[in-house]
Protein backbone atom coordinates (compact mmCIF):
# COMPACT_ATOMS: atom_id res chain seq x y z
CA UNK A 1 0.00 0.00 0.00
CA UNK A 2 1.57 3.23 -0.71
CA UNK A 3 -0.24 6.85 -0.12
CA UNK A 4 -0.64 9.37 -2.28
CA UNK A 5 -0.67 13.43 -0.26
CA UNK A 6 -3.04 15.41 -2.91
CA UNK A 7 -2.34 19.43 -2.12
CA UNK A 8 -4.46 22.23 -3.47
CA UNK A 9 -2.49 25.49 -2.92
CA UNK A 10 -2.66 24.70 1.06
CA UNK A 11 -6.60 25.06 0.74
CA UNK A 12 -6.31 21.31 1.94
CA UNK A 13 -4.76 17.87 2.27
CA UNK A 14 -5.91 14.52 1.82
CA UNK A 15 -4.63 11.35 2.07
CA UNK A 16 -5.63 8.30 0.17
CA UNK A 17 -4.34 4.66 0.41
CA UNK A 18 -3.97 2.92 -2.93
CA UNK A 19 -2.89 -0.42 -4.24
CA UNK A 20 0.78 0.67 -6.11
CA UNK A 21 0.21 -2.99 -8.26
CA UNK A 22 -2.93 -1.58 -9.72
CA UNK A 23 -2.77 2.21 -10.16
CA UNK A 24 0.94 1.55 -11.69
CA UNK A 25 -0.86 -0.46 -14.56
CA UNK A 26 -2.65 2.27 -15.67
CA UNK A 27 -0.29 5.02 -15.79
CA UNK A 28 3.75 5.13 -17.38
CA UNK A 29 3.48 8.85 -15.49
CA UNK A 30 2.35 7.04 -12.42
CA UNK A 31 4.52 4.12 -12.64
CA UNK A 32 7.38 6.72 -12.49
CA UNK A 33 6.43 8.38 -9.54
CA UNK A 34 5.54 5.23 -7.53
CA UNK A 35 7.94 2.55 -8.92
CA UNK A 36 10.94 3.72 -11.15
CA UNK A 37 12.07 7.00 -9.95
CA UNK A 38 15.62 7.35 -8.62
CA UNK A 39 15.19 10.37 -6.83
CA UNK A 40 11.52 9.29 -5.26
CA UNK A 41 10.95 9.66 -1.37
CA UNK A 42 10.07 6.77 0.82
CA UNK A 43 6.97 7.13 2.10
CA UNK A 44 3.93 9.43 0.88
CA UNK A 45 3.84 10.56 -2.83
CA UNK A 46 2.43 14.11 -3.34
CA UNK A 47 0.47 14.74 -6.23
CA UNK A 48 -0.27 18.84 -6.44
CA UNK A 49 -3.16 20.44 -8.23
CA UNK A 50 -5.17 17.42 -8.29
CA UNK A 51 -8.72 16.73 -6.95
CA UNK A 52 -9.74 14.33 -4.90
CA UNK A 53 -12.69 13.52 -7.27
CA UNK A 54 -10.48 12.73 -10.01
CA UNK A 55 -8.37 10.71 -8.02
CA UNK A 56 -11.36 9.09 -6.90
CA UNK A 57 -13.09 8.05 -9.76
CA UNK A 58 -9.39 7.10 -11.31
CA UNK A 59 -9.11 4.77 -8.32
CA UNK A 60 -11.96 2.98 -9.20
CA UNK A 61 -11.40 2.85 -12.62
CA UNK A 62 -8.00 1.40 -12.05
CA UNK A 63 -9.53 -1.31 -9.85
CA UNK A 64 -11.73 -2.69 -12.29
CA UNK A 65 -15.13 -0.91 -10.84
CA UNK A 66 -15.81 -0.05 -14.81
CA UNK A 67 -15.74 -2.48 -17.56
CA UNK A 68 -12.89 0.10 -19.25
CA UNK A 69 -15.37 0.99 -21.91
CA UNK A 70 -17.58 3.66 -20.18
CA UNK A 71 -17.67 5.06 -16.49
CA UNK A 72 -21.37 5.46 -16.52
CA UNK A 73 -22.10 3.10 -13.77
CA UNK A 74 -19.21 5.28 -11.26
CA UNK A 75 -21.83 8.00 -10.84
CA UNK A 76 -23.24 11.15 -12.48
CA UNK A 77 -20.38 13.95 -12.70
CA UNK A 78 -20.95 17.73 -13.07
CA UNK A 79 -19.25 19.30 -15.94
CA UNK A 80 -16.70 20.21 -13.75
CA UNK A 81 -15.65 17.23 -12.04
CA UNK A 82 -15.60 15.59 -15.47
CA UNK A 83 -13.24 18.24 -16.64
CA UNK A 84 -10.73 17.68 -13.28
CA UNK A 85 -10.72 13.24 -14.28
CA UNK A 86 -10.35 14.79 -18.06
CA UNK A 87 -7.40 17.18 -17.04
CA UNK A 88 -5.96 14.02 -14.20
CA UNK A 89 -6.15 11.63 -16.94
CA UNK A 90 -4.26 14.04 -19.27
CA UNK A 91 -1.64 14.70 -16.71
CA UNK A 92 -1.09 10.97 -15.68
CA UNK A 93 -1.11 9.61 -19.65
CA UNK A 94 -4.32 7.79 -18.70
CA UNK A 95 -5.88 8.02 -22.51
CA UNK A 96 -8.73 5.47 -22.10
CA UNK A 97 -9.96 7.19 -18.89
CA UNK A 98 -9.50 10.66 -20.30
CA UNK A 99 -12.03 9.38 -23.47
CA UNK A 100 -14.30 7.92 -21.06
CA UNK A 101 -14.49 10.87 -19.45
CA UNK A 102 -15.14 13.32 -22.32
CA UNK A 103 -18.15 10.83 -23.48
CA UNK A 104 -19.59 11.31 -20.21
CA UNK A 105 -19.37 14.71 -20.99
CA UNK A 106 -22.64 16.40 -21.77
CA UNK A 107 -23.06 19.55 -22.97
CA UNK A 108 -26.93 20.86 -22.80
CA UNK A 109 -26.85 24.11 -21.47
CA UNK A 110 -24.52 27.24 -21.11
CA UNK A 111 -23.48 26.07 -17.55
CA UNK A 112 -21.63 22.74 -19.05
CA UNK A 113 -20.91 24.25 -22.23
CA UNK A 114 -17.55 26.02 -20.69
CA UNK A 115 -15.62 23.30 -19.27
CA UNK A 116 -16.65 21.17 -22.80
CA UNK A 117 -14.96 24.05 -24.65
CA UNK A 118 -11.59 24.07 -22.48
CA UNK A 119 -11.78 20.11 -23.38
CA UNK A 120 -12.24 20.74 -27.68
CA UNK A 121 -9.18 23.65 -27.20
CA UNK A 122 -7.06 21.62 -25.09
CA UNK A 123 -7.49 17.99 -24.87
CA UNK A 124 -9.03 17.53 -28.93
CA UNK A 125 -12.34 16.59 -27.77
CA UNK A 126 -13.83 17.11 -31.39
CA UNK A 127 -16.65 14.65 -30.39
CA UNK A 128 -17.96 17.55 -28.04
CA UNK A 129 -17.81 19.92 -30.85
CA UNK A 130 -21.66 19.63 -32.41
CA UNK A 131 -22.91 19.75 -29.04
CA UNK A 132 -20.59 23.34 -28.26
CA UNK A 133 -21.43 24.58 -31.80
CA UNK A 134 -25.76 23.62 -30.67
CA UNK A 135 -25.20 25.73 -27.81
CA UNK A 136 -23.27 28.66 -29.28
CA UNK A 137 -25.90 29.18 -32.20
CA UNK A 138 -28.82 29.37 -29.97
CA UNK A 139 -27.43 30.56 -26.36
CA UNK A 140 -24.64 33.26 -27.25
CA UNK A 141 -25.76 35.55 -25.34
CA UNK A 142 -26.52 33.89 -22.05
CA UNK A 143 -22.90 32.03 -22.55
CA UNK A 144 -21.34 35.75 -22.99
CA UNK A 145 -23.06 37.20 -20.05
CA UNK A 146 -22.50 33.48 -17.46
CA UNK A 147 -20.10 35.00 -15.37
CA UNK A 148 -17.53 31.70 -16.36
CA UNK A 149 -17.13 33.09 -19.62
CA UNK A 150 -14.96 36.18 -18.00
CA UNK A 151 -12.34 32.89 -16.48
CA UNK A 152 -12.32 31.27 -20.26
CA UNK A 153 -8.52 30.93 -21.56
CA UNK A 154 -7.98 32.75 -24.68
CA UNK A 155 -8.23 29.13 -26.84
CA UNK A 156 -12.20 28.97 -26.09
CA UNK A 157 -12.23 33.00 -26.53
CA UNK A 158 -11.01 31.92 -30.42
CA UNK A 159 -13.05 29.52 -30.70
CA UNK A 160 -16.09 31.47 -29.92
CA UNK A 161 -15.09 33.87 -31.96
CA UNK A 162 -14.39 31.90 -35.16
CA UNK A 163 -17.98 30.62 -35.47
CA UNK A 164 -20.19 31.33 -38.91
CA UNK A 165 -23.60 31.55 -37.44
CA UNK A 166 -23.93 33.01 -33.99
CA UNK A 167 -27.31 34.92 -32.36
CA UNK A 168 -25.98 37.41 -31.65
CA UNK A 169 -24.60 40.92 -33.63
CA UNK A 170 -20.90 41.70 -33.92
CA UNK A 171 -21.42 44.81 -31.58
CA UNK A 172 -22.35 42.43 -28.46
CA UNK A 173 -19.83 40.09 -29.37
CA UNK A 174 -16.71 42.84 -29.84
CA UNK A 175 -17.96 44.13 -26.21
CA UNK A 176 -18.01 40.86 -24.30
CA UNK A 177 -14.43 40.19 -25.77
CA UNK A 178 -13.51 43.67 -24.70
CA UNK A 179 -14.79 42.75 -21.20
CA UNK A 180 -13.27 39.50 -21.11
CA UNK A 181 -9.96 41.15 -22.14
CA UNK A 182 -10.19 43.80 -19.21
CA UNK A 183 -11.43 41.25 -16.64
CA UNK A 184 -8.13 39.18 -17.86
CA UNK A 185 -6.03 41.90 -17.70
CA UNK A 186 -7.37 43.24 -14.17
CA UNK A 187 -6.55 39.55 -12.71
CA UNK A 188 -3.53 38.77 -13.89
CA UNK A 189 -0.49 40.35 -11.80
CA UNK A 190 2.68 41.48 -13.76
CA UNK A 191 0.53 40.95 -16.90
CA UNK A 192 -0.38 43.85 -18.94
CA UNK A 193 -2.08 44.20 -22.23
CA UNK A 194 -3.40 47.20 -23.95
CA UNK A 195 -6.89 47.19 -25.27
CA UNK A 196 -7.72 49.84 -27.63
CA UNK A 197 -11.54 50.33 -28.89
CA UNK A 198 -11.99 53.23 -31.49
Amino acid sequence: MTVILLLDQIRWVQWIGVVKDLVVKCSDVLKTMLCDSEIKEPGDVIMPDVYPDAVNIFLKYAYGATDNSNVSDLGNWTAQTTLEVVDFAEKYNIAPLKQMAINQMEVQDVESVFSALHCITFYNATSLEPAVLEVLQKDLQNVLNHPSFLDIDVESLVHILKQDKLDVDELDLWKAALKWGKHREKNREGCQFKIYSG
